[in-house]
């Protein structure tokens, strides 16, 4: 499964059953929680405006720029959802990166 999937998947465990390592479960919570992971990760793919100007402002595009070219929403937008759908991508769903 993917890294960030699985990442969010724990959290989630955590949350609802508290310490996974002392419970006698039946089922495997992370597994159960997948889901719901990727429905949150999913729901984060699209920026929201205050996140777009958070991006703009810190500047982190700039390596990918050609010279004279700037920062622009579109640019920030297109990057914040290529790297969610990076990880929702089923290409990935066998991997851990």
């Amino acid at each position: 499964m993917n890294e960030m999937i699985e990442r969010a998947a724990k959290a989630i465990a955590i949350e609802q059953f508290g310490d996974l390592e002392n419970g006698a479960w039946t089922f495997d919570p992370i597994a159960e929680a997948v889901p719901l992971a990727r429905a949150v990760i999913a729901a984060l793919r699209e920026p929201t405006e205050a996140m777009v100007l958070a991006g703009k402002s810190s500047n982190f595009l700039e390596w990918s720029l050609e010279p004279g070219e700037g920062i622009d929403e579109i640019k920030i937008e297109k990057a914040w959802r290529s790297m969610i759908d990076s990880i929702l991508s089923p290409s990935q769903q066998g991997t851990s990166t």
